[in-house]
């Protein structure tokens, strides 16, 4: 019985693990596939005000869409919560989450301060993700030249 109840916990996280994999493969080739194409470009992030304290500091789990010089950030599907619009985002200095953060973040996601008209914010994404969050920014300030 023990040796049933263990290779069924087993075999249901290994399955887990692909459709967890597999997700992220087929959003990551959407990614490039929009990138390449000139649309909006949208991925996993996490948003944080970093000058609050307590409940209002916390880190906000959702998807951010990436546009020219915007990003619009929306709570995942389930939850209710605010929206963001960043417009006219300066991205800053980037970090790895600190061992506490850890707790609130996935160890792959990077941390990348951003500075937009309506504030400061703190964006978590995942490392591969960079390159779409500073090429949507970088077309943003050119189309403001």
């Amino acid at each position: 019985m023990f040796l049933g109840d263990w290779l069924g916990s087993l075999l249901g996280g290994l399955l887990a693990g692909v459709v967890e994999g597999w997700r992220r493969r087929r959003g990551r080739s959407k990614a490039e596939a929009d990138a390449a194409q000139a649309k909006p470009v949208t991925m996993v992030a996490a948003i944080r005000l970093p000058d609050r304290r307590f409940v209002a500091g916390r880190w906000r789990h959702g998807k951010a869409v990436i546009r020219a010089g915007e990003i619009r950030w929306a709570p995942q599907w389930l939850r209710m919560g605010r929206r963001f619009i960043l417009r006219d985002v300066v991205l800053g200095a980037r970090r790895r989450p600190t061992t506490l953060e850890q707790w609130f973040l996935h160890p792959g996601l990077v941390i990348v301060e951003c500075s937009a008209d309506s504030g400061g914010y703190e964006l978590a994404v995942f490392s591969e993700d960079l390159r779409f969050l500073h090429s949507g920014v970088a077309q943003g300030h050119q189309d403001l030249s």
